[in-house]
């Protein structure tokens, strides 16, 4: 069973869920369901692995917060940072290295980065994982993965001939 700490915290009584104030076994139940959701199934909630659990939705028409930002700019530097092992992991998917690969291969290829990289925590949960391939996805279920690799190459505007950092 979980240990709940958020018992204490201040508003917590004023706190909804399923139209009654939250309850001791409602914090049990999202405890339970954010480890379940972490892959890890620790019988821990870190503060980390209940901020990831969440994925930001703005009503249409509305700027980014924040949040959406952060994790934007999250994403795109764990790409950018591992985007040779994006790039081999995809061309292992793609033999005939058409460019494009089923969605479904991509997280693959991530949650394998991923995977590699933990130390103690994975840097995604697999629900992020599985929700940013299917993002990039069109009608028939297949990404261009060279279009991606392509937008991580780093180009200096100041020149325009050649580029910093390519794949």
């Amino acid at each position: 069973m979980f240990q709940l700490e958020m018992e204490g915290l201040e508003g917590i009584e004023e706190v909804m869920h399923k139209g009654h104030p939250v309850s001791e076994e409602d914090l049990h139940e999202l405890a339970l369901k954010l480890d379940q959701l972490s892959g890890r199934e620790t019988g821990q909630v870190n503060l980390f692995s209940f901020l990831e659990a969440f994925v930001v939705e703005r009503p249409p028409g509305q700027e980014f917060d924040a949040a959406e930002e952060f994790m934007c700019e999250h994403i795109l530097s764990f790409l950018y940072r591992n985007r040779h092992a994006v790039c081999c992991g995809c061309h292992e998917a793609d033999p005939e290295l058409t460019g494009r690969i089923r969605c479904s291969a991509f997280a693959e290829v991530l949650r394998g980065i991923d995977i590699s990289l933990t130390k103690s925590r994975r840097t995604f949960s697999d629900v992020q994982i599985d929700g940013l391939a299917e993002a990039l996805g069109e009608e028939d279920g297949t990404f261009s993965y060279f279009e991606l690799l392509q937008a991580l190459i780093v180009r200096d505007c100041e020149k325009t001939s050649g580029s910093i950092g390519s794949i």
